[in-house]
């Protein structure tokens, strides 16, 4: 998709334009994804509220995708939600140990004055990273 190449190259306005362009041409149950995509951009700008939007209104379809939530979190860190972005990380690392939940709860704890929580969670983070078999799949597995 070339709203993607254009976010990768920074130009955000014309991802943004590319992404709300695609939305007629989705195929059923791609939409989240674009919405996603596009919020990005918009957090790239700084267009935080609406960036909100589109991941309340990825949610809205999925149903709780992680990847959403994820999103959602990091948005709520950035306007200073720090309790709300923290609630949707605890919810899903209750579900998986994930590097990128990890590093997002690393951050509000950081930001809420608990700097060995933070140490802890950026270190069990490197170690799932760096664990043998190289990268960490970006996909979502329920905990044995």
């Amino acid at each position: 998709m070339l709203g993607i190449l254009k976010g990768a190259e920074n130009e955000h306005a014309a991802a943004i334009q590319l992404f709300t362009e695609a939305f007629p041409l989705e195929v059923e149950g791609h939409r989240s994804r674009v919405l996603n995509l596009r919020a990005k951009s918009f957090v790239a700008l700084g267009r935080l509220d609406d960036a909100m939007k589109d991941v309340d209104s990825a949610l809205a379809e999925e149903s709780g995708e992680p990847a959403s939530r994820l999103l959602r979190a990091r948005i709520l860190t950035m306007v200073g939600r720090l309790d709300e972005a923290r609630a949707i990380v605890e919810a899903l690392l209750a579900f998986q140990e994930h590097p990128e939940a990890l590093g997002l709860r690393a951050e509000c704890s950081e930001l809420l004055g608990d700097h060995q929580g933070a140490a802890r969670d950026r270190a069990r983070a490197e170690e799932i990273v760096s664990a043998p078999g190289g990268n960490f799949a970006r996909f979502w597995k329920p905990r044995a």
